[in-house]
């Protein structure tokens, strides 16, 4: 290239004036040494490559010329970020050396420049090596060419731009809504964990994704996580302690873990823990704990196979995922566990229908067993006795073929010493993993092929005496309510299976009469008219609430045990029996000797004299109250029921008529239908989380303009402000349809839009009034609509008839305005 002919100023004797300043890339310039450069000392550069160098200099913009045949490089302190740690060596370099890595990507723009077009690109990903780890990032850039004195190419002149954290915004504000969308229909607590697991895994190009929750503290159990191809899963249950205490203590404290490399991290450097992250092909990490109520209750985790380094917004999309998905986890729990208690106490109450119907104590059994392994989808359930010699002695049970029925006398010791004594303590446990668990690690449970199971003994007077097990051949995580429901099954199975011992014992001698009336927790009783006196068994009196039997009982003594308001229907009913010389049955309440309340079932048949005349009753008694309790439970449920689902059919009809009287089309129809019911529904989600006490009314604003919130757009003012149940639906649909016109038409249909809302309240004698403003702004020209629509009509209805109130609406030029007002009684 020619050599600038005129003279060039210079500062001192060796630096040119076109080189002052420019900050340390200045300096740098003016330190390098350019003899041995294909360039040659600046004295003798070309006047355009001078002019680009200065103009460089002097910018702020990220900048970089590249000149000569093999395109030396030249850039300012702005671009030197952009170099990682190639920064120091970059200078006069060749650019295609410069960035070699990315050259394939960058080369059809420096070609374009070279043939005198100017190229460039918007949010370009480009992955840039740095610290021995490759990230990818993101730029815009423009790629010009600078021609020489001769009027052809000599170089290129590139402006660049980095967009990473702007794309990764909008990414990250998608994401929100995908999550949030896949989501909404879920209500298996499993499928919640998973589909948020999916979700995060592919968002981030992970290979890896789940959750894993704390058992006793010492364990973890991973259900089902996401992995991509080739990605072992980490489902089933482990060792905290295996991936070291230094780690297990950042988790206990409640701190986000992350680290690029599982075999230079310093906090994987303990013995073994390198090698347990090896084991499950993982390098890169990212660990959100989840602790509640000061408890590690569970973590997310992000795993890499290779090296990764993680960007602070991804760490915290991490954390923002972990915490409102478990929010999403305990809501569907919270839905699972009461369908799962109407199941529960259907099961109960259709077992002790069957079991009052019969005195076979081996059909209850076998009964009992099948309804409980259907119920919770197990391999086999089954009762034992024990044995005078220590032995489980199996009786009835069921199977669903996958494993053997138990026969075979099993020896107490042979279910492991440590679970031994969990069991003669009473305790009712599930193992989630017979191989793994402490308790049963010299047991014989792998011999009669029992991986999981839940045990709950049979404890009567101090003493073992029999059990009910139920056996899975899979690895398990039992949950609280499948350990109850055992338990439950078990007390009211083996009550009913002593109670048929007993009932039939009644066909013997009066020996075995009482033996089997006091295994059956049967008070038996015999009362004399004439004398006013009974004999009976001290089971009777400990029904009574008497620790000891009493000197003397009568008829009179058990109507002063009564309830008030049942003696004279019970006496009455007494007295029909003698003249009528019937039997006598009936349910009264009582009020024990220990001052509790108790439901009692009362039989006797009457005994006459030689002359026929009835002159006493032979009888039992028994105490139901557990039966009634759980009868009434059941009851209260189903009413629970009947009326959530006849409110929620009659809003749905009313969404349905107004959507298709103002819908013109079916596919508007479906479109408007089916945001209207999933507004009823998110309003319904914010109730369920308070137990239907009601909401508070910031909670049903943001529920709904989430997806529209990048942190500036949406300004929420006004009190906290709590609504009951019928005051959240109505507002909450309300909101629904203003953000909808927003989203469609208003400021949320645009990036530059924003929202205010602002609300205030005001004690009155009929309730609280709410004064709420919707003010949209930014966004495009407002024009006064041509008809009343759906939407108006709608905010009239549900704020004028269930609220009380108005709505009031301005189309201002700079955007609509909608002021509501409501009358809120017990907010």
């Amino acid at each position: 290239m020619d050599a600038i002919e005129t003279p060039v100023t210079h500062i001192g004797s060796t630096v040119p004036v076109f080189l002052r300043g420019g900050g340390k890339m200045g300096a740098l310039i003016r330190a390098h040494v350019w003899r041995d450069s294909p360039l040659g000392p600046p004295q003798g550069w070309s006047l355009p490559l001078l002019t680009t160098v200065r103009t460089l200099l002097g910018s702020k913009v990220p900048m970089l010329v590249a000149w000569g045949p093999d395109l030396r490089v030249l850039y300012n302190d702005s671009y030197a970020p952009l170099l990682n740690d190639r920064h120091c060596d970059a200078l006069g370099h060749p650019l295609a050396q410069v960035w070699d890595e990315i050259w394939s990507d960058v080369r059809p723009f420096v070609d374009g420049a070279l043939a005198g077009e100017t190229t460039g690109a918007d949010n370009l990903p480009i992955v840039i090596p740095g610290g021995g780890l490759e990230e990818q990032r993101y730029f815009s850039f423009s790629c010009s060419p600078v021609y020489d004195q001769t009027e052809t190419v000599g170089g290129i002149l590139v402006i660049s731009v980095e967009t990473t954290g702007d794309v990764l915004a909008d990414r990250r504000l998608n994401f929100r809504i995908a999550l949030k969308d896949r989501l909404r229909d879920l209500d298996d607590p499993h499928e919640v964990m998973f589909a948020a697991a999916e979700t995060l895994g592919l968002h981030l190009r992970a290979d890896r994704v789940g959750y894993a929750e704390i058992d006793a503290d010492t364990m973890f159990f991973v259900e089902r996580d996401w992995c991509d191809a080739g990605m072992p899963s980490l489902a089933g249950r482990h060792r905290l302690d295996d991936f070291g205490p230094a780690l297990i203590a950042e988790f206990r404290a409640g701190n986000t873990v992350a680290f690029a490399d599982a075999l230079t991290e310093p906090l994987t450097s303990g013995e073994g823990v390198a090698e347990a992250f090896h084991s499950v092909s993982t390098r890169a990490a990212i660990t959100m704990p989840l602790v509640k109520n000061g408890t590690l209750a569970g973590v997310l985790y992000v795993h890499g196979r290779e090296p990764r380094h993680w960007t602070e917004s991804e760490k915290g999309l991490v954390r923002e995922v972990a915490e409102s998905t478990w929010a999403e986890v305990q809501r569907a729990r919270s839905e699972s566990a009461l369908r799962e208690n109407h199941r529960r106490q259907d099961l109960l109450l259709r077992l002790l229908d069957g079991q009052r119907k019969t005195h076979d104590d081996q059909f209850i059994m076998q009964a009992a067993a099948e309804a409980v392994g259907r119920h919770l989808v197990v391999d086999r359930v089954g009762f034992f006795e024990m044995a005078e010699d220590n032995t489980l002695q199996f009786l009835s049970g069921w199977t669903d073929g996958r494993l053997p029925l138990l026969t075979v006398p099993l020896p107490s010791i042979g279910i492991g010493t440590g679970y031994l004594a969990e069991v003669r303590a009473g305790k009712t446990l599930g193992i989630s993993d017979t191989r793994a668990d402490p308790l049963t690690a010299d047991s014989l449970f792998g011999e009669i092929g029992t991986v999981s199971l839940i045990g709950a003994p049979i404890i009567r007077e101090g003493r073992w005496q029999a059990g009910l097990y139920v056996n899975h051949a899979e690895a398990r995580a039992w949950t609280d309510d499948e350990i109850g429901l055992v338990r439950e099954v078990a007390d009211q199975t083996w009550d009913a299976v002593e109670r048929a011992r007993a009932e039939r014992a009644l066909q013997g001698s009066d020996a075995r009469l009482h033996l089997a009336l006091d295994a059956g927790r049967i008070g038996a009783w015999s009362l004399d008219i004439g004398r006013d006196s009974a004999d009976r068994t001290p089971r009777h009196d400990a029904i009574f609430g008497y620790e000891t039997p009493v000197a003397e009982w009568s008829f009179k003594r058990f109507l002063d045990h009564v309830l008030p308001e049942e003696r004279d229907r019970v006496q009455s009913c007494f007295q029909s029996a003698v003249e009528g010389q019937t039997e006598w049955h009936l349910e009264c309440g009582i009020e024990r000797a220990d001052g509790a309340r108790r439901q009692i079932e009362v039989s006797g048949r009457p005994q006459r004299d030689g002359a026929g005349t009835v002159i006493g009753f032979i009888g039992v008694v028994i105490d139901i109250t557990e039966e009634r309790h759980a009868e009434e439970r059941q009851a209260l449920l189903v009413r629970e029921l009947h009326h959530r689902v006849k409110n929620n059919l009659a809003t749905v009809q009313s969404i349905i008529n107004f959507t298709l009287r103002t819908s013109e089309s079916m596919e508007t129809f479906q479109a408007g239908i089916g945001n209207r019911i999933g507004a009823l529904a998110r309003s319904h989600t914010l109730l369920t989380d308070n137990e239907w006490d009601g909401a508070e009314l910031e909670h049903i604003l943001r529920a709904e303009l989430e997806p529209y919130d990048d942190g500036g757009r949406l300004q929420l003012e006004g009190p906290r402000f709590f609504l009951p149940a019928d005051a959240a639906v109505p507002l909450a649909m309300a909101v629904h349809e203003l953000t909808t016109n927003a989203a469609k038409y208003g400021a949320l249909s645009v990036e530059e839009g924003r929202l205010d809302i602002r609300w205030m309240t005001e004690a009155s004698q009929e309730g609280r009034k709410l004064s709420l403003d919707w003010i949209e702004r930014d966004g495009p020209p407002v024009s006064l609509p041509t008809r009343r629509g759906f939407g108006t009509t709608l905010l009239e209805r549900l704020l004028g008839r269930q609220l009380a109130g108005g709505v009031e609406i301005k189309y201002l030029p700079q955007g609509v305005q909608v002021r509501i007002k409501a009358l809120i009684q017990n907010s």
